[in-house]
């Protein structure tokens, strides 16, 4: 993890994309605290995660909560993130919906509006895929509407 103390040069060590809201998108695995403070030097004041490890509960290495006290330090957001749904297509749904919750949980510790599947590979572009994601998708959705627990939130319907 970076302590944020480098200084910034002008040349980005990560890769950062626009997203169609005109949110930068933080792909990133070093300098996050560097490239958070140059992004909001730009006038970014939002931004769309990708990366979250579900197995440690963490965005770019750091704890969902130390990740938002990051962001609340620097007076910016995170309102929605990229999630890596893809590598479940073909994994049972229990073991998708505890990647979901997992998620969930990550998402609403950043306050995040929402949750984006932003990507399947292009091998898993066939028409019996699509139906088997309609399908997990589906899935997802059920068990949100159907748990008594965090899901019940309204702010991921």
């Amino acid at each position: 993890m970076d302590t944020g103390n480098s200084t910034y040069t002008g040349k980005y060590p990560e890769k950062i994309s626009r997203s169609s809201r005109c949110r930068p998108l933080l792909y990133t695995r070093h300098g996050t605290i560097v490239t958070l403070k140059a992004l909001k030097a730009m006038g970014y004041e939002d931004f769309e995660t990708f990366g979250f490890d579900s197995k440690k509960g963490t965005y770019y290495g750091y704890k969902a909560s130390e990740f938002k006290k990051i962001l609340e330090d620097l007076q910016i957001t995170a309102s929605s993130g990229h999630y890596g749904f893809s590598s479940y297509l073909d994994k049972p749904n229990d073991d998708l919906n505890r990647f979901v919750d997992q998620c969930i949980v990550g998402a609403l510790t950043l306050d995040m509006k929402y949750i984006t599947w932003p990507w399947i590979a292009p091998e898993q572009r066939t028409i019996d895929n699509f139906k088997l994601m309609s399908g997990k998708l589906n899935c997802i959705i059920r068990s949100m509407l159907t748990t008594d627990s965090y899901h019940a939130d309204h702010r991921f319907r």
